[in-house]
């Protein structure tokens, strides 16, 4: 089980991603060939765990709204305005490397960073469009709940409120 915490790094032209391979080629293809670019536009940061300069694991954070029209935990006191959220886009391990622990310490440090962002900006959650049910039975067990309205993946999206996350990773006190 990986446990420290530093080894996730914000993703580096100097890191190697072609051998990347989780299995899944919307996954895999995004972090060839699309991630770097992403980075340099800003319209995603990644974050990677590698093995020298290899990338063995990542995860992707943008920030969006979707709207409000649902009736769930997620609007309940809110205006009918869009709802501001951190979508966790993308999150994969190298086939190579799973069973180590490292899906959960990509999550629990993206959450992490989430919850350090909703302090600066307006985030009401986090999302997930989980690609498969693997992936979906992934977030369920981190707290993740369905939402109840279409946000274009075909198993539903997940989220988490920034003030459950309050709960989750702030010490009691």
């Amino acid at each position: 089980m990986v446990r420290n915490e530093s080894i996730v790094f914000p993703l580096l032209r100097t890191h190697e991603t072609e051998e990347f391979d989780c299995g899944k080629p919307a996954l895999d293809a995004w972090l060839h060939h699309h991630a770097f670019q992403a980075e340099r536009s800003k319209s995603a940061r990644t974050y990677v765990v590698c093995i020298e300069s290899n990338v063995i694991a990542y995860y992707s954070l943008v920030v969006g709204e979707i709207p409000n029209s649902s009736i769930s935990r997620l609007t309940k006191g809110l205006s009918r305005h869009p709802v501001p959220i951190i979508k966790l886009a993308r999150l994969a391990i190298d086939n190579r490397h799973k069973g180590r622990g490292l899906g959960r310490l990509l999550l629990i440090d993206a959450l992490q960073r989430s919850l350090q962002v909703s302090k600066i900006i307006g985030a009401r959650a986090v999302l997930v469009d989980p690609l498969d049910r693997e992936a979906h039975t992934f977030y369920e067990r981190f707290g993740f709940e369905m939402l109840n309205q279409k946000t274009g993946s075909p198993m539903g999206s997940r989220f988490i409120l920034v003030k459950d996350l309050e709960k989750l990773l702030l010490p009691a006190g």
